[in-house]
């Protein structure tokens, strides 16, 4: 029954997963980013239900690898190529009448999906993965990529339509968007900004750099304290995007939703930051 917990918790992820692509599909990507977050906590809450309960099994670390090349590998891949589509003003047209070099485009998005398998495949196999993690975890991935449709939704414009540059200027105009917020609609609708951000986040999945796991050992400070660390700057963070936001705090850049992938870009930093410094203490 213990192994029972968390093997349901991990089949709650691949079920939001699977909602988050039919979502995708049905203009709603939005939602797909938010059904990644879901899963996510899922995910979190699996990993530490069977350390807690001593309930890991070799089903349960398989079952967890299908479960998240599903959420983690597939979903953001989907909407990679559903946001480029929409760079090419294509999201709407069929297949058959896309120009050859825009599906190419297009489908640098499932490079994700390809390399999230690899990185999955990679850590089943390797036992030296257990307290930190060798490229980026697929989550972390998913949940960048998930965040920008998300960021894009929160700024009231339907973003399914590309703006070319006379329409974003009318609609810059209408929504009184900030600097940062025209920047950020820019860049989401510029199919070379999503091309590489599709490259750069698959090859994030298998670089040979070690990152932070975040498995809490017990709830003691001295056996987590990286982790603690982690934890307070994505909250100190994420209080100030909060109230920034709420309060209009003038001369503050006012970031919003892009605390989200904000967070993601601070994780390998930081890692990279804890690896050096440890590395200097041995």
């Amino acid at each position: 029954m213990k192994k029972a917990i968390p093997n349901t918790l991990t089949l709650c992820n691949l079920i939001c997963g699977c909602f988050g692509i039919v979502c995708a599909f049905n203009n709603q990507l939005d939602w797909a980013g938010y059904f990644i977050g879901i899963a996510a906590i899922f995910d979190f809450l699996d990993g530490f239900s069977a350390r807690l309960l001593n309930a890991k099994s070799a089903i349960g670390a398989q079952l967890d690898s299908l479960a998240d090349m599903v959420t983690f590998g597939v979903l953001p891949a989907i909407i990679m190529f559903q946001l480029l589509s929409i760079s090419f003003g294509e999201y709407f047209t069929v297949f058959s009448e896309r120009p050859i070099d825009h599906m190419f485009v297009q489908s640098l998005a499932f490079l994700i999906a390809a390399f999230s398998a690899l990185r999955l495949a990679k850590f089943n196999v390797d036992d030296s993965q257990t307290d930190s993690f060798v490229g980026m975890p697929t989550p972390a991935i998913a949940i960048f990529i998930g965040s920008l449709p998300i960021i894009l939704n929160g700024l009231d414009f339907n973003f399914y339509n590309y703006l070319t540059e006379d329409m974003l200027l009318v609609v810059d105009k209408v929504q009184y968007w900030s600097d940062i917020d025209a920047w950020v609609v820019s860049s989401l609708q510029s199919s070379t900004v999503l091309a590489v951000i599709a490259i750069f986040c698959s090859v994030l999945l298998v670089v040979p750099v070690r990152m932070l796991a975040l498995k809490f050992k017990g709830f003691g400070w001295q056996n987590n304290k990286q982790i603690f660390v982690f934890l307070i700057l994505v909250s100190v963070l994420t209080i100030y995007a909060i109230v920034a936001y709420s309060f209009y705090l003038s001369g503050l850049p006012d970031i919003g939703l892009m605390v989200i992938p904000l967070v993601i870009v601070i994780y390998p930093i930081y890692s990279i930051l804890m690896n050096t410094f440890a590395g200097k203490e041995n």
